[in-house]
C-alpha cells in the first residue's frame, strides 16, 4: 500500500474540516487514481490569480508538500497526489498569494504508514469478543485511518449505540489490504444505529445516506421503492411513507433493516391504492414480504377482502394491523363467529337491570374537572371508573395522552384489560390461536385461555383485530368474575337478539348489578363495545 493513498484519504477529511475563505470549497478523493481534488471559488482574490496548497506537520509546521496553481477568474480547481511522508499529524492550508487564506490546523489528521494501519487492523481490532472493549478500541484507533466525527458517523453515536455497532464487528479478522471491507462494515454498523435512533425529521436523510451500505436492491419489494413496478400508484408518497415507517422499529441488524424495508413498502403501497383490486395484486406480487401465514387470507373471497380493507382507509404501519384486518374481513364474510364461550338457554323468568353500561356520551352533570387523560373530564359518565382503573394499572392512554372513551375496543385489547383487572397474567401460559402467534397480545390471550375464559372465535382463531361485541364482553367478564350461569330471562326489548351462548352470562351480570341496558330498554348485544363501556363493567366487578 503506497503512503500517498494513506495521506490522500486522510487529507480528504482534513480539507473538509478547514475553513478556507471562499464562496465554496468542494473536496473529493478518488481511491482508484489516488487523486485529491479541490475546487471552488475565493471570496476575495488579489490581482494575482495564483494560489498555493501546502501540507504541514502539526508539531513544527514543517512543509511536506507544496504546489501552486492559477485560478480561472475567482474559481479554482486542483488535483494532486502525495508520496513519501512519515507518520505524524498534519494539516492543510489553501490560500491565494495575496490575501487571506485558511488552514485545518485546529482539526489535524494523523497520517500513519501502511504497516502501522495493518498492525492495528490485524493485532488490535481483529478477533475481539467483547463489545465494550471493541468500542473503546475503535474510539482510540480510527483516527489512524483518517476517520473523525466529520467523515464517520460512528463518532457521533451515543455510548450505547457505539457498543451496539461494535458488537457487529466482533469475531472478524481484518487487514489493511482489505481495508475497504472494514470501512464498509464500519459504515454499515453506524448506519444501522443511526437509522434505529432516527426520528421523523432525520430518518429520510439517514436512510438515503446509508442506502448503498444496506444492500437493498435485491430485496423483493425493491421494485416498489425504485418505481419500476408501474402497478404501484402514488409511488412518491409510497416511498416517503415506507421510509418514515422505519421510525420506532427494532433494527437490531441488517436482516431487520431488510425485513422492515420490504414490509414498510408493501404496507405503504396498500395504503396508497387507487382501487381495491390493487391490494390483491400487491399481496400476490409481494407475498414473501408478509411475515404471517396467508391461510386465512387465501380462504376468503379475495375481492371482497380487498374491498373491506380498502374501505377502512388505513395508513398501515404494522403488519399485525393488516393481519387483523384480514381476519376481520373473513369474519364479515362468514357472517359472525365472534362468540366467547359455551352456550346457555335464555329461559323465561323475570328481568334484571342495574348499574354498569351507560349510553355513550351520557354525562354525570358534575362540574368538569380534568383527570389523567386529556380527553376525559369529570363530566363524562365513565370518568370515575376510568380513573380508578388507571390507578390500578389496568388502563392507559395513547401517545397523545388520550383515553378515547368512545372508541371501540378490540378483542385482544379487552383481553388485556381483563387479565390485568383480575390478576390472571401467567407468563408461562400458552394457546394455539394462529392469529396471536408473535402478537403483543399472545400472553394475555393465553392467560385467558388457560383459565377457561375464552375459546376464541374458533379452534384456531382468537379474533385479533376484531371489535368485541357487548354480548362477548359480558360473557368474558362473567367468566373472569366466576359468576354462575343463570337461567333467568332478560327483559330487554331486544333480548331475542342475545346469542344463546351469551344469554346466561348477561343474566348473571344483570343480577350482579354490573350491567344495565340503554334508555330505550335495549341491550344491543351485537353492537361493538366502547372503551368506556369496557371500563365500566370491569370496574363494577372488581371494586
Amino acid at each position: 500500500m503506497k503512503i500517498n493513498r494513506i495521506l490522500s484519504s486522510a487529507l480528504c477529511a482534513a480539507v473538509l474540516c478547514g475553513t478556507v475563505y471562499a464562496d465554496s470549497v468542494n473536496v473529493s478523493y478518488n481511491p482508484e487514481t489516488e487523486l485529491i481534488n479541490i475546487n471552488g471559488s475565493f471570496d476575495k482574490l488579489s490581482e494575482s490569480t495564483a494560489y498555493s496548497v501546502q501540507v504541514k506537520k502539526l508539531s513544527d509546521d514543517t512543509v511536506v508538500y507544496t504546489t501552486f496553481d492559477y485560478a480561472k477568474g475567482n474559481a479554482f480547481d486542483f488535483s494532486f497526489m502525495l508520496d513519501g511522508v512519515e507518520s505524524d499529524e498534519y494539516y492543510v492550508s489553501v490560500m491565494p498569494y495575496t490575501g487571506d487564506g485558511a488552514n485545518s490546523k485546529e482539526n489535524p489528521i494523523f497520517i500513519s504508514s501502511a504497516s502501522e494501519k495493518d498492525n492495528i487492523l490485524k493485532n488490535v481490532l481483529s478477533n475481539q469478543t467483547d463489545k465494550s472493549v471493541m468500542a473503546g478500541l475503535l474510539d482510540a484507533n480510527l483516527k489512524y485511518f483518517g476517520l473523525n466525527k466529520n467523515n464517520c458517523d460512528y463518532f457521533n453515536l451515543s455510548a450505547s449505540s457505539k457498543q451496539a455497532a461494535a458488537e457487529r464487528m466482533l469475531n472478524k479478522s481484518y487487514s489493511y489490504d482489505k481495508y475497504g471491507e472494514f470501512l464498509d462494515l464500519l459504515n454499515l454498523t453506524a448506519g444501522i444505529e443511526m437509522l434505529d435512533n432516527a426520528d421523523e425529521s432525520t430518518v429520510t436523510a439517514v436512510f438515503e445516506k446509508y442506502f448503498t451500505y444496506f444492500d437493498l436492491t435485491g430485496e423483493v419489494c425493491y421494485p416498489i421503492y425504485s418505481g419500476s413496478d408501474k402497478g404501484v400508484k402514488n409511488q412518491t408518497a409510497v416511498k416517503a411513507m415506507a421510509v418514515k415507517n422505519f421510525v420506532g422499529k427494532d433494527l437490531t441488524d441488517l436482516k431487520a433493516v431488510k425485513k422492515y424495508f420490504n414490509e414498510n413498502l408493501l404496507l405503504a403501497a396498500i395504503s396508497n391504492i387507487v382501487s381495491p383490486g390493487e391490494i390483491t395484486t400487491h399481496i400476490e406480487n409481494y407475498k414473501t414480504a408478509i411475515p404471517f401465514s396467508l391461510d386465512v387470507y387465501n380462504s376468503t373471497d379475495k375481492a371482497k377482502t380487498a374491498s373491506y380493507i380498502s374501505g377502512l382507509k388505513r395508513s398501515y404501519t404494522l403488519m399485525s394491523t393488516l393481519e387483523s384486518d384480514i381476519v376481520s374481513a373473513k369474519n364479515a364474510q362468514s357472517g359472525g363467529g365472534q362468540g366467547g364461550g359455551s352456550s346457555s338457554g335464555k329461559g323465561s323468568g323475570g328481568s334484571s337491570s342495574s348499574g354498569g353500561f351507560y349510553s355513550p356520551g351520557e354525562t354525570n352533570g358534575q362540574n368538569e374537572q380534568k383527570g389523567s387523560f386529556n380527553d376525559m373530564t369529570s363530566a363524562h359518565w365513565a370518568y370515575e371508573t376510568v380513573e380508578a382503573l388507571k390507578a390500578k394499572g389496568v388502563v392507559s392512554g395513547d401517545q397523545n395522552g388520550n383515553f378515547n372513551p368512545e372508541n371501540n375496543i378490540t378483542r385482544e385489547e379487552f383481553a388485556k384489560m381483563i387479565v390485568l383487572a383480575f390478576g390472571l397474567y401467567d407468563e408461562n401460559a400458552e394457546c394455539a390461536f394462529a392469529d396471536t402467534k408473535d402478537h403483543w397480545s399472545y400472553r394475555y390471550v393465553a392467560s385467558l385461555y388457560k383459565n377457561g375464559i375464552t375459546n376464541g372465535i374458533d379452534a384456531d382463531t382468537f379474533g385479533v383485530g376484531i371489535k368485541i361485541t357487548r354480548e362477548d364482553m359480558a360473557t368474558l367478564c362473567a367468566k373472569a368474575a366466576k359468576l354462575a350461569v343463570k337461567e333467568g330471562a332478560l327483559s330487554f326489548a331486544d333480548a331475542s337478539d342475545v346469542s344463546d351462548y351469551a344469554s346466561g352470562y348477561v343474566v348473571s351480570l344483570c343480577e350482579s348489578g354490573a350491567v344495565k341496558g340503554f334508555e330505550d330498554n335495549t341491550f344491543k348485544p351485537k353492537n361493538n363495545a366502547t372503551r368506556a363501556e369496557a371500563s365500566s363493567v370491569i370496574y363494577s366487578l372488581i371494586k
